[in-house]
C-alpha cells in the first residue's frame, strides 16, 4: 500500500491571472492617466514660463509619463500574478491520494482527509477559471481538489485504483481518463 503525493501545476494558474489583471491595469493606467496628462501640461506651461526651449521639455516629459505607463503595466501583468501564485503554493501544498482516502485543501487552506466511504457528493466547479472538484463528506469540511495537477492522469488513475467503486469520485476521474486518452490520440 502506497500513497501518491501530487504537486499542482501551476501555470494554468499563472495564466489565469494574467488574463485577470491585464483589464485591470488598462483600467488603472486610465485613471492614473488622465491626470498625469493635466499634471504634464502644467508642467509644460511653468517650463514654458521659465523660457526654456519646449522642444527639449516636451519630450523629456513624455518619456517620463511613457516610462511610468509600462512600469504601471509590467507590475499588474506580471508581477501581481507571480506574487499570487507564490503565495498560493505555500497555501495550497501536495495532495495526498492514499488506499483509505484522500488528503487535500479546504476553501481555508488546512490540509484535511477524507476516507473513502465517507465522500457523499462531488462536484465539478470553477474558481477564479481554474477547474475544481468540490468533495464533500459526512463529518469533514469540503475539500477543494484542484484539477491542474503535474500529473493529472497519474493522480486519476491513483483515485480510480483506490477509491471503491461507489464512490462519487469515481465518474469523475474515469472522465478525466477519457479526455487523456483523447488528447493523446490526437497527438
Amino acid at each position: 500500500m502506497s500513497t501518491y503525493t501530487f504537486e499542482l501545476q501551476f501555470g494554468p494558474l499563472y495564466r489565469q491571472l494574467v488574463k485577470m489583471c491585464l483589464p485591470i491595469s488598462f483600467v488603472y493606467i486610465i485613471l492614473l492617466a488622465l491626470p498625469l496628462i493635466e499634471l504634464f501640461s502644467v508642467v509644460l506651461d511653468y517650463f514654458v514660463s521659465l523660457n526654456l526651449p519646449q522642444e527639449y521639455v516636451e519630450p523629456a516629459l513624455l518619456i517620463v509619463i511613457a516610462m511610468f505607463v509600462a512600469l504601471t503595466l509590467a507590475f499588474f501583468i506580471f508581477a501581481v500574478p507571480f506574487i499570487i501564485t507564490g503565495v498560493f503554493r505555500i497555501l495550497c501544498p501536495p495532495t495526498d491520494v492514499r488506499p483509505t482516502g484522500i488528503r487535500a485543501c479546504t476553501l481555508d487552506g488546512r490540509m484535511r482527509k477524507v476516507i473513502w466511504s465517507e465522500i457523499t457528493h462531488v462536484e465539478k466547479v470553477r474558481y477564479f477559471g481554474l477547474n475544481y472538484l468540490k468533495v464533500s463528506s459526512k463529518n469533514d469540511p469540503t475539500l477543494w481538489v484542484p484539477l491542474f495537477y503535474e500529473d493529472q492522469d497519474i493522480f486519476a488513475e491513483a483515485i480510480l485504483s483506490f477509491a471503491p467503486p461507489e464512490n462519487p469520485l469515481r465518474p469523475f476521474m474515469q472522465e478525466q481518463v477519457k479526455v487523456s486518452a483523447s488528447h493523446d490520440e490526437m497527438k
